[in-house]
């Protein structure tokens, strides 16, 4: 069975990037920068550079200057937490109130988008199988990062993890049936 998980995927990217952009140009940020604004409220519990990068599968150096430029902004800014001075933490400041705001609103237009025309059980259905196949994709990363393939080979790009996904040749013991 063939999924065009990646037309999907790209069709919701380019919605999100077209629902967000006044906020962007109105405010003169990057995505990123917005990204990482909206996580930092979203996740409170995630507080940190490393986090996002993540959590959000976004590259470490793009965080790292969104962050860097938000703190000159004034919008976010840097902290430590019980003495330890090897973590900076971030917190959103009051001056990115307003962009927050927006910024939260347009996501929940992006959300409502995304699921309009569905019943209250399709959306928690969907949101069910959403979990899981979010489950599956941290388990197969994990397997392949520790090698675990069951002809001990691992695939060495993104291709060819796409590839061995595709060939229904998963690491057995990465995906547990729910």
């Amino acid at each position: 069975m063939r999924y065009d998980v990646f037309t999907w995927l790209q069709g919701a990217k380019k919605l999100y990037g077209a629902i967000l952009f006044p906020l962007l140009e109105r405010y003169g940020l990057t995505q990123t920068e917005a990204d990482v604004l909206l996580f930092l409220v979203n996740n409170p519990a995630h507080d940190t550079a490393r986090d996002m990068a993540e959590h959000r599968h976004l590259a470490k150096s793009h965080v790292s200057v969104s962050v860097e430029a938000l703190v000159q902004r004034g919008l976010i800014e840097r902290f430590y937490q019980n003495g330890n001075r090897k973590t900076i933490h971030l917190r959103v400041t009051e001056r990115a109130r307003p962009i927050i705001e927006e910024g939260l609103r347009l996501q929940n237009r992006f959300g409502a988008a995304m699921v309009a025309g569905f019943s209250e059980q399709e959306i928690l259905q969907l949101d069910a199988l959403l979990s899981r196949i979010r489950r599956n994709i941290e388990n197969a990363l994990a397997a392949w990062r520790s090698e675990t393939w069951a002809d001990g080979e691992t695939p060495q790009t993104t291709e060819a993890l796409v590839a061995r996904l595709r060939s229904g040749d998963p690491p057995k013991e990465a995906f547990p049936i729910d």
